[in-house]
């Protein structure tokens, strides 16, 4: 079972920037921590899945730069992508 993932994500101004996912329940996940590798202005955000059952960042205390709120479809497609190919557990068959 696949938990955390990786995806290089190209951003306006053609930059590739590098999200690693990690899920808050293992299991089924309700939200994820996105750490950006190599970016200074910030390292992290939160998504979480709204009712209508699409991800979303977060409100975070730290203020996110507005590039980020570009690539929000790209990083739901990108979780429900990585959710789609883990396997069921042995005990739901």
């Amino acid at each position: 079972m696949q938990n955390t993932f990786s995806r290089t994500i190209t951003s306006e101004g053609a930059e590739d920037r590098k999200f690693y996912f990690t899920p808050n329940k293992a299991d089924a996940p309700t939200g994820y921590t996105v750490h950006i590798n190599r970016n200074a202005e910030m390292k992290r955000f939160k998504m979480k899945k709204e009712d209508g059952d699409t991800w979303k960042i977060e409100t975070q205390a730290q203020r996110l730069p507005e590039w980020l709120f570009g690539l929000e479809a790209q990083l739901n497609t990108e979780i429900e992508n990585s959710l789609s190919l883990r396997k069921p557990a042995a005990g739901n068959k």
